[in-house]
Parts: structure tokens; sequence; C-alpha cells
């Protein structure tokens, strides 16, 4: 639920991704407005070194306004450093029950291999979910996901599918408030999440089976299948 949120934006600012950092900002922004009021958030934009642009609040006229103010700091991508602070934050914020969510917003191209500091991260608890939005292109996108091992990682450009992602954070389904635990329904996420366009080679499909509240996304019912169409796209 909204309540038990606490959202940490992690905001790539430094020189390699200037000719992006509109769409960026523009990025936070819209995504300020998508979770509104009522969500526990906080800004931090990094380059050599991070820094705090808003510290954590529920409004979102407060969120907005920092976003509004942020410049490009330049100078070189300490992503290590980034999930450093990261980690520190969300451990103070962190409390039982809370659902953590990290967004982080990047080119991908770190000065230094932050794996160490990224599984550090993941250790918090409650362990938090991390979101990559990568700006640029489909070689933004790779080394982006190459940096958040297991956690889903959207295109900049391909709000559609990011926009499915929160909305089913955001929805507290009536499965999530009757859930019988010795019955817990099964959500399958689907990888890749974007479009695939004419593979070179056989697509490969990864699920993944986990307990929780059913997400918004197209039914089957028992008996049909789904499959690869011309590897346009997949169902």
């Amino acid at each position: 639920s909204k309540e038990s949120m606490k959202v940490l934006y992690l905001v790539d600012s430094s020189g390699s991704v200037a000719s992006q950092y509109p769409m960026l900002r523009s990025c936070v922004l819209t995504l300020l407005s998508k979770f509104g009021d009522g969500v526990m958030s906080q800004i931090i934009q990094f380059s050599t070194t991070p820094q705090i642009v808003c510290p954590w609040t529920s409004t979102t006229r407060i969120l907005r306004e920092a976003a509004e103010r942020m410049a490009l700091l330049g100078g070189g991508t300490n992503m290590a450093a980034a999930f450093n602070i990261a980690t520190a934050s969300l451990g103070i914020a962190a409390t039982e029950g809370s659902q953590l969510v990290v967004i982080f917003i990047t080119d991908g191209f770190p000065d230094s291999d932050p794996k160490a500091e990224f599984e550090a991260l993941m250790k918090v608890n409650p362990k938090p979910k991390v979101i990559g939005i990568a700006v640029g292109g489909m070689r933004e996108l790779t080394c982006t996901a190459a940096i958040l091992v297991g956690q889903p990682t959207f295109s900049a450009s391909d709000y559609a599918e990011l926009n499915r992602l929160l909305g089913s954070m955001l929805t507290v389904t009536e499965t999530e408030k009757d859930m019988d635990a010795s019955k817990s329904p099964i959500q399958i996420e689907w990888n890749p999440h974007g479009k695939v366009r004419r593979a070179t080679q056989d697509l490969e499909l990864h699920f993944r089976l986990s307990a929780g509240p059913a997400a918004p996304g197209r039914k089957l019912p028992a008996g049909v299948e789904s499959a690869f169409i011309d590897n346009l796209y997949y169902n």
C-alpha cells in the first residue's frame, strides 16, 4: 500500500548524461506524479559524489519543486558511492512492514564496478525492489540491467511497461486483502519487459513464480497457449 512504501530516487547527474538530462528530470517528475501524495520519498542525485536533493517527505509538491531545481552536476559516475548512500538512507528510514523501492535512473556507465555496493544495498531489511530506468538506447539499457542483477530494468522511452509495474505496486486488490497464506495466488513475471524487434536468434523465455497479489495483465484461461509471434513481440 502507499502508506507502507518508501521510494528513493537515485538519479545520475554525471557528465555522461548531459544530453539526456532534460528527459531524466522529466522522468522523475512524471514518477512523482504517478505515486502522488502519501508516499514517503527521497531524491538523491549523484556524479563524482552523491548529494541529497530532497530529504524524506510524503508531500508531492515539495518533491516536485526539488526535482525541478535539479541541475546537471557533471563529473564522474560514482555508482558505488550512490549505492552506499542509498543503503544508509534506507537503513534509517525502513521500519517493519515497509515496502522499500529504489528508482535508479542512469545511462549505465559507472566509473568502477559497483557490484559489492549494490549487493550491500540488496541486503537492507526489508529487501528493497530496485527499478532501473536507462536513458539512451539499447546499449545503455543493457549496461544498466547488468548492474541491477535480478531487478526490473526499463528504457526511459518505454513508459508503458514501467507504468504497468508501478500500477501493480500501488494497487491493493481484494486478493491481497483476503489472501489465505496456505493458498497464495501465483504471480508470473515475464522478461524481457520490452518489445523485441526482429531477434537474430531464438528467444529464451524466463519466468519467476512468487506468492503475491494478482498483477493487472492478460488473463489466460486453462489450456490456452501463449506464443511468440514472428519474434515481433511477446504475449
